[in-house]
């Protein structure tokens, strides 16, 4: 974890929401997170109508992921985003809330961050943002991409455990259960239905094995996709 850096006070601008929030962002810009977060969190309660929550909040949520604690982040930028939509920061949050949506996973989440961001804010979007959107949906669809491909790879290797497993093992002893079963039948040991259930096994069996060769099929179209290129 960094280390936080001494802050200096600032001379009161005359402004309690005004000093809240520059005094938070000293407190942040020295790494001093924890600091920071009590502070914005104080600023932002108390003035809800002030232009500076939009910042307190979108800050509270950097204070908050750059300390590492990313799903307390993603749940400030969103309660920002949707209760000022119109503030300064409102965009800001909506791009740190992808930012915090990659770190935990939900990369489908933050394509939909990202894709929001753009509809909403386009043209509005400060340089600030403007800047580092295209790395971040490129960085949330290559992990969403790497993911998919790591899905499709082990299902591919699931459906060739299964065939393997179908066509060494289940369908020659559903054909040793037939042979027998035929064999007792002809000689009045076993009835017919005992005769069908066999015959009925070997089916099962069968159509097992063709599901299997139908699924590795359709993982390797998948894993082309993907790829896009052909294996």
């Amino acid at each position: 974890p960094a280390t936080a850096k001494p802050v200096t006070a600032r001379v009161s601008t005359g402004d309690a929401a005004e000093d809240g929030y520059l005094q938070g962002y000293d407190l942040w810009e020295a790494k001093d997170y924890v600091g920071a977060q009590k502070i914005l969190t104080e600023t932002a309660k108390k003035f809800p109508q002030h232009k500076r929550y939009s910042y307190a909040q979108n800050l509270l949520g950097r204070a908050y992921l750059d300390e590492g604690k990313a799903v307390t982040a993603a749940k400030i930028f969103l309660e920002n985003y949707r209760n000022a939509p119109k503030g300064d920061r409102a965009a800001d949050s909506l791009y740190f809330l992808g930012v915090s949506l990659i770190q935990l996973k939900k990369l489908p989440d933050a394509c939909k961050s990202f894709d929001e961001l753009e509809a909403v804010y386009g043209p509005s979007l400060r340089d600030f943002v403007k800047q580092r959107l295209p790395a971040a949906r490129k960085e949330a669809l290559g992990h969403r991409l790497q993911g998919d491909l790591n899905a499709a790879l082990n299902n591919l290797d699931s459906a060739r455990t299964t065939e393997q497993i179908t066509r060494t093992r289940l369908l020659p002893q559903a054909e040793l259960t037939f042979k027998s079963a035929l064999a007792g039948y002809e000689n009045g040991k076993v009835d017919f239905a005992t005769l069908l259930d066999a015959q009925r096994q070997i089916r099962n069996a069968k159509l097992a094995l063709l599901r299997a060769q139908a699924s590795q099929q359709l993982r390797l179209a998948e894993i082309e996709r993907l790829l896009g290129e052909d294996l």
